[in-house]
């Protein structure tokens, strides 16, 4: 098909003047950009055959030949930014300019920071041992950290999955694993309550083999109401805490009590070391979250047995005696699993028994 054009191309803008910048549609770091193109007169005399675009965020392109911006913002922003945009549409005969803008939200308040929790014990999953996420989450809306699993820790890279309007963004991201199948870490963040829900993990060649996640967010690294401040420095201090067998005696259960123990730092950091019934000490490292939990996992036993879950921690009074004495400790998501052993007592081992 010939075509003899007889001007450059014409691109619309909103006038009254050719100086008025046209609006393009709000987007946000972290999600899908629905393609929008350049709005030209569409006149075949005046068909542009190619197209430019300066001063996008990174993330968004211009395809040269449609003429259509596309892409996903990944701008590490703090608040929205509006930003200037030159377009161009070239011909045979010339090219034209149109100035416009953009504004780019940042990704949901209270979606960034550090999250971390417990990974629920799955039969036939990693030997039913348990695990623990420590997640990341940017401004730029990537994601990053690592999933242990039993021993095994594998760490992965994604993308948070925004949508304006929608405080509560998603993710999908896939874990290669050496000479197994990926698996498939799925979540989002509710950030009205600072944690990640419909949390889980799966391999995906199986998904019957799927467990959950409970994971909180690190408040204590983020701008506090002076409300909230106050009532996180009051878990400030040590907590010590006895882990008691099952309520029902067994034969095939230590009936003795461990311990755990653990100061909590003003940045809310918690390093707890323990010991269980049967002699066996563990240690962990945390944080303290929105509602006191405290997270406890360590694969034990050359990583044959674990002890998973999570604690919670709660204030006492400024007005006790001495301050805060009423801080309580309490092992409200506590198990213990032990493998087989050649050992003069629980030699066969025991399945997950909860500790409290």
């Amino acid at each position: 098909r010939l075509i003899v054009y007889n001007s450059k191309p014409v691109i619309l803008t909103p006038g009254p003047t050719p100086d008025d910048p046209i609006l393009l549609p709000d987007a946000i770091v972290g999600g899908v950009y629905t393609p929008w193109p350049v709005p030209i007169d569409t006149s075949d005399l005046l068909t542009p055959t190619s197209y430019a675009a300066t001063g996008l965020p990174s993330g968004l392109t211009l395809n040269k030949t449609t003429g259509f911006i596309s892409g996903v913002p990944n701008v590490a922003l703090t608040a929205s930014r509006d930003y200037a945009i030159t377009l161009t549409a070239s011909n045979a005969k010339g090219k034209t300019t149109a100035k416009a803008r953009l504004t780019l939200h940042p990704v949901p308040a209270n979606a960034t920071g550090s999250y971390s929790g417990p990974v629920t014990r799955l039969a036939g999953f990693y030997d039913n041992l348990g695990g623990r996420l420590d997640l990341t989450v940017a401004a730029n809306a990537g994601c990053s950290g690592k999933l242990t699993l039993g021993g095994s820790a594998l760490s992965f890279r994604g993308t948070l999955r925004t949508v304006l309007g929608n405080n509560q963004p998603t993710a999908e991201i896939r874990l290669a694993r050496r000479n197994l199948s990926e698996l498939l870490l799925a979540f989002t963040v509710d950030t009205a309550n600072h944690r990640l829900i419909l949390a889980t993990v799966e391999d995906t060649a199986n998904p019957l083999v799927k467990t959950t996640i409970a994971a909180w967010r690190n408040r204590w690294a983020t701008p506090l109401t002076d409300v909230e401040s106050a009532a996180f420095q009051a878990l400030v201090g040590r907590f010590n805490g006895v882990l008691m067998p099952p309520d029902a005696p067994s034969t095939d259960l230590p009936q003795g009590h461990g311990y755990v123990s653990f100061a909590t730092t003003t940045k809310g950091q918690a390093s707890l070391s323990g010991r269980l019934a049967d002699g066996t000490a563990f240690t962990c490292s945390t944080f303290v979250g929105p509602l006191g939990e405290v997270l406890c996992y360590r694969a034990l036993y050359a990583n044959k047995g674990s002890v998973a879950g999570h604690l919670r921690c709660t204030a006492g009074t400024a007005g006790a005696t001495p301050p805060f004495s009423a801080s309580d400790l309490d092992g409200v998501a506590m198990t213990w699993s032990r493998p087989p052993q050649n050992s003069r007592t629980y030699a066969s081992g025991f399945e997950p028994t909860r500790v409290t």
